[in-house]
């Protein structure tokens, strides 16, 4: 039987693909952004609409750092929940 801890360390679940739905709030705006992107691209000289382009993959850089990090911050958040519920519950066991 598989757990999901060894799926994620062989590789086999991909925590990018399953982050957001594609009719997602993410998504939507994900959509909205590149849309605007190319519009302004295109109205820009050539210059401009490559800084436009450093700058729009500089924040979807940052943008991803941040949701690794919060992930990160999170996951180890509900660990130590998990950890501190799972010490208290022994002690009443012991205490009994």
């Amino acid at each position: 039987m598989s757990s999901i801890i060894t799926d994620l360390y062989r590789g086999e679940i991909q925590l990018r693909d399953c982050v957001y739905s594609d009719d997602s709030d993410v998504a939507i705006h994900h959509r909205a952004v590149g849309e605007i992107r190319e519009r302004m691209g295109k109205s820009l000289n050539e210059s401009t609409a490559e800084q436009l382009s450093q700058l729009t993959d500089c924040y979807e850089k940052l943008i991803e750092a941040e949701s690794s990090e919060a992930f990160r911050q999170g996951f180890a958040l509900g660990v130590g929940l998990v950890m501190e519920v799972h010490a208290q519950l022994s002690e009443m066991r012991v205490g009994q």
